[in-house]
């Protein structure tokens, strides 16, 4: 009777994370006043809340995403031209030395040329003709480069191969890929915590059953100790009302233990300290939710599972494109402004511009080698997204067959319960009269209180697995709908 409590309870403490102290222990009366609801009860929507605000693992997720998009925004000006101000101070020198000028050779030629020159150096003297024809000129000079620089320098590069434009598509793609694991994520978180929240509801509700029992025990108690009394019944059959009574007990410990552990697990994955109560009740929908194929549709179509699987083909792709523009020539304008001109040298322009291009002819990477490596990615990320697809149409599938079926156990059980309720009643009547033993009194209440915990089960199991088919197509909006549908039973 109680194997499947003990199991969900088993289950949830496996899949408890480790407690992160990033974030201390926040008292439930703190934010049940900041969020304007009474101190203490805690709907299953405020909770969600408080589990998107404290989980690490969710804000990690959160500042990958941000990291992503930053860096798209950022890869988005990789195209526009690049604009530099450069400041320098130089020291240094220059020389330059072109050998002598011969006047000599000079002027012969010229005088061969010019017959009026020649008339000139004939009606000089020898001795100053040779004086004039021996002179040479040093043609050497040093140049001062000490001084301060300052430019603006530009470089705009107008053709890559693609591997801009790939670089810019990929960095998109990964941000909408961090996007879909942060949203895969939440919705795992928000299928976590109905697990246990309503295991700490379903845990509650059975403690409650107990303590019934063991009222009910101890009532009969007293009743068989006056009837004892009276002479009405024997020692022994008193004897066995105790011992009945003491079973209640010692299930009644069981139960609670099992609560602590439940509201344990609960409070650890909301970073609580405690929490008094829970206003969401575990509930049945009663009517039909719909087809398999209407939610194996909605999950092809929103999954996050599956977009991020999309967005990482988009990065393999980009990474093929980037790959074949490796082998393409980069062509690019550049230019430079000297903003101080007093102190550049006749061979510092003061202004220069020119376009560029470069072909690599031999790498020191394999870039064929490079562009096998990704479209193997490629085909990697594509086999990947159909995988995931068989997987989500098979999870979807099984959540909604034992959605279902736990909706029918429910509503299949309603009738034991009846049949349990009336035999109890019969069997304390006859009791009363006589007609009836203890034990078979206590019989009929532990069928009572199986019936009773076997429907509350059954409505737990429901809601897990209905939570888990809304996680699954990637909304968990129709299954936070649900929580206050007019139409849906309520479990107490």
């Amino acid at each position: 009777m109680l194997a499947p409590l003990a199991l969900a309870l088993a289950a949830c403490a496996a899949a408890e994370p480790a407690v992160q102290q990033e974030h201390g222990p926040a008292s439930l009366e703190a934010i049940g006043q900041a969020s304007g609801k009474t101190a203490g009860q805690l709907g299953f929507a405020e909770a969600q809340t408080i589990l998107r605000n404290r989980s690490d693992a969710l804000q990690a997720q959160k500042s990958e995403a941000e990291y992503r998009r930053q860096t798209a925004i950022s890869d988005k000006d990789l195209s526009h031209p690049k604009i530099s101000f450069i400041s320098s101070m130089i020291w240094g020198r220059k020389e330059i030395d072109l050998g002598n000028l011969d006047l000599g050779d000079r002027i012969s030629a010229a005088a061969d040329k010019f017959p009026a020159l020649s008339n000139y150096l004939d009606s000089l003297g020898a001795a100053a003709r040779k004086e004039l024809t021996s002179q040479s000129i040093p043609l050497r000079h040093t140049f001062d480069l000490d001084g301060p620089r300052v430019a603006l320098a530009g470089t705009w590069v107008l053709f890559a191969g693609g591997r801009i434009d790939a670089k810019q598509r990929a960095s998109e793609a990964a941000a909408r890929e961090a996007s879909d694991d942060y949203a895969h994520k939440a919705i795992q978180l928000d299928a976590e915590l109905a697990r246990k929240y309503f295991m700490l509801q379903l845990a509650r509700s059975v403690t409650g059953l107990r303590e019934e029992a063991l009222e009910d025990e101890e009532r009969e108690l007293r009743r068989a100790r006056g009837f004892e009394n009276a002479g009405t019944i024997s020692r022994l059959e008193r004897m066995s009302v105790e011992v009945n009574r003491d079973k209640a007990k010692r299930e009644l410990i069981m139960a609670k233990t099992d609560e602590r552990v439940a509201e344990a697990s609960l409070l650890r994955l909301l970073r609580l300290e405690s929490v008094s109560g829970l206003s969401t009740p575990l509930f049945v929908l009663p009517n039909g939710i719909g087809s398999l194929k209407e939610w194996q549709d909605r999950a092809l179509a929103s999954s996050p599972v599956l977009a991020a699987y999309g967005a990482k083909r988009e990065q393999a792709e980009q990474l093929v494109r980037a790959a074949k523009g490796a082998f393409l020539p980069t062509v690019s304008t550049f230019g430079q402004k000297n903003l101080v001109k007093h102190y550049l040298t006749v061979m510092e322009p003061n202004w220069i511009a020119g376009v560029s291009l470069n072909l690599t002819l031999f790498d020191n990477k394999n870039r064929r080698a490079d562009l096998s490596a990704a479209r193997a990615k490629l085909a990697e990320a594509t086999s990947g997204r159909l995988e995931v697809e068989n997987q989500l149409k098979t999870g979807v599938e099984t959540a909604w067959l034992r959605t279902n079926e736990y909706r029918d156990q429910y509503q299949l059980t309603s009738s034991t319960v009846r049949l349990a309720e009336e035999n109890l009643r019969m069997r304390e009547s006859a009791f009363a009269n006589g007609l009836s033993t203890a034990n078979e009194v206590w019989d009929a209440r532990t069928k009572l209180t199986g019936a009773q915990i076997e429907q509350k089960v059954a409505a737990y199991r429901f809601v897990v697995a209905w939570s888990e088919l809304n996680a699954a197509t990637g909304s968990m909006k129709p299954f936070i709908d649900s929580l206050s549908e007019p139409g849906r039973i309520t479990v107490r």
